[in-house]
């Protein structure tokens, strides 16, 4: 996916503005910010669901909603109200054609190894009503996988995760992509220091524009990242050798 001086904007009035970059795949993009700087606004232009005003979009975006949806599968930010079926209905009904009346044996195995993948086959028939929060966010994560698209858009999928569901959500998406040099990752992410242990590369929007884009472990350790953020703290972790990120001391 491609974007060539692109501008997105809302009632005439521009959100961001000559945005130029590469998504490649193999890889998972992190899109970083902080709050209203319009990384929002950017995956659902991703998705094909935000029109640009200026400048040319490159990739699944472009194409009919039918072909679309085998290039690539959204997740929004707010959740959908959980449905009426059980959660190996919903993600096998996301596995399977809308063109058939029946999933086919390629569907079906994908829908399995997604609620295997997302540890779901205890929850499979549980209403996606009874479920918690964290746990219907996990579905749908499920029935993205399921999908059988080669782009995944992901827009905040660990909010409201406690710390080891979200470091689990992150593993089963770096699972999904792990030897898959024809699929590709963008997902926006707010705790840093998840982007630090799971991206490989990084877009760092602020005031409008995109600020700095590269390898994750070099935008996150750069200058631009505290023009963005504010004081913030940088260190390595002793024993892992990742990066770790707090904000300016209380």
């Amino acid at each position: 996916m491609r974007a060539q001086e692109l501008t997105l904007s809302y009632a005439g009035r521009a959100v961001l503005t000559d945005l130029t970059f590469e998504l490649r795949r193999g890889a998972i993009t992190a899109v970083i910010g902080v709050n209203g700087c319009g990384k929002s606004t950017l995956l659902r232009a991703l998705a094909g669901l935000h029109v640009p005003s200026a400048g040319t979009l490159t990739g699944p975006a472009q194409s009919p909603p039918i072909v679309r949806r085998r290039e690539l599968a959204y997740l929004p930010q707010r959740l959908p109200d959980q449905p009426a079926l059980s959660v190996r209905e919903f993600v096998m009904m996301s596995a399977g054609s809308p063109t058939r009346w029946f999933p086919s044996q390629e569907a079906t195995q994908r829908a399995q190894e997604a609620l295997e993948l997302l540890q779901l086959n205890d929850l499979s028939e549980r209403p996606c009503a009874a479920l918690s929060g964290g746990e219907y966010r996990r579905v749908a994560l499920a029935a993205c996988f399921a999908q059988g698209a080669r782009w995944l858009v992901l827009d905040e999928p660990c909010a409201g995760l406690d710390l080891h569901q979200a470091a689990r959500f992150m593993g089963c998406v770096r699972t999904w992509l792990k030897g898959q040099r024809d699929r590709g990752v963008v997902v926006v992410v707010h705790d840093l220091n998840l982007c630090a242990q799971y991206a490989d590369e990084c877009l760092l929007i602020d005031a409008g524009t995109l600020q700095a884009q590269g390898p994750a472990d070099e935008l996150l350790s750069s200058a631009a990242l505290e023009t963005a953020y504010g004081s913030l703290q940088r260190f390595r972790h002793p024993q892992r050798d990742h990066l770790v990120i707090l904000g300016e001391a209380p």
